[in-house]
This record gives C-alpha cells, structure tokens and sequence, in this order.
C-alpha cells in the first residue's frame, strides 16, 4: 500500500503536534519557515531508548502527510522516509515547512496523515505559531 510500512492495520495518525519559528540559511539567504514536531504511533521523537513499536526501522508509520496552514489556505503534501539506522525514528515524525520571503506573522497549522487506502486521517490539533521571532 502506498505510504505505509509495517502492518497498515496498526497505522495511528499523527497527534501532539508542536510548531515553532525556525529559519535556516542558505549561502547568504535566510529562509523562513516551521518546525513541526508531532507523535506518530510511540514515537515521540525522544533520543533513546526506541519507540515500542519501532519494530528495527518497520514500524507502522505512515509516510505521506498534509499540512494546512491558516485553514487550507496553504496546503503542503510531504513523503517522509527513514532508514533502520540507530536514532533514525527522530526522522519519522518532524517536517521544516518553507514559507515565503516575507512570511505572515502568525500562521495556524494542523497535518493529517494518508492512511491505509489512501484514506486521510483526522486533523491533528491545531497550534499557532508566531514568525516575529524569526525575523
């Protein structure tokens, strides 16, 4: 199925969803944008030990996800992927999300999911995020 590892019959959608401020460079260009960090299945991002349901990089995950920031007036569809590797579930469940050159300054967002049969989830919570900060 497509976005899915693991046993889709386990598939959580993602909750606990955090959002911050967050720029990065690029040369001599800063660009604006937002963290997210939210909890998918037991995964929560913490450094050690694993998640109970990492399942050694097979975890029931999904892949493919949506934002909407302020209500769907901007949508964003990612792909997240990972390996196995030692630390690598931190990866399955955090996303940078660029805005423009100019941002607003405060945005709301929430993210689904894609489950099994490209079915969406619920919306997570949906949080605020001030871009004074980062300017």
């Amino acid at each position: 199925m497509r976005g899915m590892s693991g046993n889709s019959q386990n598939i959580r959608p993602p909750r606990d969803l955090t959002a911050r401020s967050v720029d990065r460079t690029d040369g001599d260009r800063t660009l604006h944008g937002i963290q997210l960090d939210w909890t998918v299945g037991d995964n929560s991002g913490a450094d050690w030990p694993p998640p109970a349901d990492w399942n050694e990089g097979s975890p029931s995950y999904p892949h493919d996800y949506e934002v909407w920031l302020n209500g769907g007036e901007i949508t964003q569809t990612f792909h997240l992927d990972w390996s196995s590797e030692p630390g690598d579930w931190k990866s399955s469940c955090t996303h940078w999300v660029g805005l423009d050159p100019e941002p607003g300054a405060k945005y709301s967002v929430k993210m689904r999911a894609r489950l099994e049969d490209d079915m969406w989830s619920a919306f997570t919570n949906e949080v605020s995020v001030s871009m004074d900060g980062s300017r």
